[in-house]
């Protein structure tokens, strides 16, 4: 392999192309070391070793720092990983460390997402959520199944009065704004009829 152009991303660290395509990004420090320069050849058994002792264990560092700032789910991860510069090799095989090692879990993820924000969003609304942060439809399902779940009716009731809006008494174009606001959040138009219903609330 031809070390075909070196390109600064900052003064430490700099992307490698090999034979025209982008492999990896390399400190300046781990340039001098493996002797890379442009023009330089790169042998398997040094792309190799790049790749398992430096950056696999660099990637491995830098998921595991991820998580502890917060919990994140694989497709999260696996973006975050991406973003800096690894190659896609290294990123499965980090990837595969940390589920290994229960740091990157997506049942878990998602049952604690749910107990979390059940009592504020709509069950469409999580699920959309979770979807976007990657988590599979069946591991959704199932998160639901296992985890109890607020009554929709109940986390209508704490968001009504968190507004701290009494619905009897308030201005009509205002309650009908609140009322739309809820819909969008994906409760159901009914339950949240009920509800203003319930408070008296002029519809």
């Amino acid at each position: 392999m031809i070390v075909t152009e070196i390109i600064p991303v900052n003064s430490k660290r700099s992307r490698i192309f090999l034979d025209g395509e982008f492999a990896f990004i390399l400190y300046r420090g781990e340039l001098c070391r493996y002797g890379i320069c442009e023009g330089s050849v790169l042998t398997e058994e040094l792309y190799a070793e790049i790749m398992h002792d430096v950056l696999e264990k660099r990637g491995r560092a830098r998921a595991q720092n991820l998580l502890f700032s917060m919990d994140r789910t694989e497709y999260q991860l696996r973006m975050k990983l991406h973003e800096g510069g690894y190659p896609e090799e290294v990123i499965q095989h980090v990837l595969d460390y940390v589920k290994q090692c229960h740091y990157v879990d997506d049942a878990r993820y998602a049952r604690e997402f749910i107990r979390t924000r059940s009592r504020s969003k709509s069950i469409r609304q999580m699920r959309y959520e979770l979807q976007q942060k990657g988590v599979c439809a069946q591991v959704i399902e199932q998160a639901f199944e296992e985890q109890e779940v607020a009554g929709e009716s109940q986390a209508i009731s704490r968001l009504i009065e968190k507004k701290q809006m009494d619905l009897e008494h308030a201005d009509r174009k205002e309650v009908h704004k609140l009322f739309c606001s809820l819909v969008r959040k994906g409760f159901g138009y009914e339950q949240v009829r009920r509800e203003f219903r319930l408070r008296k609330a002029d519809l």
